[in-house]
């Protein structure tokens, strides 16, 4: 009888730590999750020139927050965008990602690009993601 509560008390163990585990996949998952999200939202703002929406997703972790610059950034058009996760860094709560927008100034007709790579952390407090930095160096 005793052998037969010992391996059913080991049974419950087993699967209550498999259990775990599987939140814990659940949690890293959903962050993922949340991170596409905040970088497609991210890219997607500056390509349509929603600013304001794209310095939201941005936090500088130490120092002072980059202005916007509204008058460079109204007179300027994306025409093409991509981004890509290079890593995840689950226990710190952070990723690298690079972005690569092609742009120009409606006062020029000359293409130009520009790609950031920049460090996105998860904000427990806020439950999302945010760039640690501004908006990428749009340049004459």
């Amino acid at each position: 009888m005793r052998l037969f509560v010992i391996t059913a008390c080991l049974a419950v163990l087993t699967t209550a730590l498999a259990g775990l585990g599987g939140c814990t996949q659940i949690e890293q998952k959903s962050r993922a999750n949340r991170l596409d999200q905040s970088v497609r939202l991210y890219v997607n703002s500056i390509r349509w020139g929603n600013f304001d929406t794209a310095a939201a997703l941005t936090r500088v972790r130490q120092g002072e927050q980059p202005p916007l610059n509204s008058s460079v950034l109204n007179n300027l058009r994306v025409t093409a965008y991509s981004s890509r996760v290079l890593s995840i860094d689950d226990t710190a709560g952070e990723a690298r990602v690079t972005a690569h927008f092609d742009y120009y100034f409606l006062d020029s007709g000359t293409i130009r690009n520009v790609s950031q790579t920049g460090v996105w952390y998860f904000d427990e407090a806020a439950g999302s993601w945010f760039l640690d930095g501004g908006l990428p160096d749009f340049r004459r």
